[in-house]
């Protein structure tokens, strides 16, 4: 499987890189286990969605009286972050079928598109990664702050 690989930033325009029969095999090994992580996170975001909407509906009448009404809300972030997720398992699920269709094709615009679905999912996960360890540092600080006070 032959491609061409084009960047005008580092002086690579028009050079060609060929994928060994060893590079295509891991590229198929890749792309079994992406299917499986994928599968599993689509019916993990399924479980999130059932559990967040159960709690949005029965978590009210058990903490109505209890003084901690934030409880009540706990499902709805389920959903939330159901939704957030997908977006990445989405772009995992089609490198796994598309980097699958350019093997069995020998098409090195499916493995271009199949890449860019990958790259699109290391993307998503670090940007998510990224806003939630900061926003662990804001509440530590504000846990610390508050412990001061204290």
């Amino acid at each position: 499987m032959e491609t061409t690989y084009q960047n005008y930033d580092n002086g690579l325009q028009n050079r060609q890189l060929v994928l060994t029969y060893e590079s295509v095999s891991y590229l198929q090994a890749i792309a079994k286990w992406t299917t499986f992580f994928s599968i599993l996170g689509f019916v993990f975001i399924g479980i999130m969605v059932v559990f967040g909407l159960l709690m949005t509906t029965f978590m009210p009448t058990f903490f109505a009286n209890s003084g901690y009404p934030f409880m009540s809300y706990l499902g709805f972030i389920y959903v939330v972050f159901a939704l957030i997720y997908i977006m990445p398992v989405i772009y995992l699920y089609r490198f796994s079928t598309i980097a699958k269709k350019a093997i069995s094709k020998n098409d090195s615009n499916d493995i271009i598109t199949a890449l860019k679905n990958l790259k699109s999912h290391f993307k998503f996960v670090g940007i998510i990664t990224i806003l939630i360890l900061f926003l662990y540092l804001i509440g530590g600080i504000g846990f610390a702050v508050v412990k001061l006070m204290n």
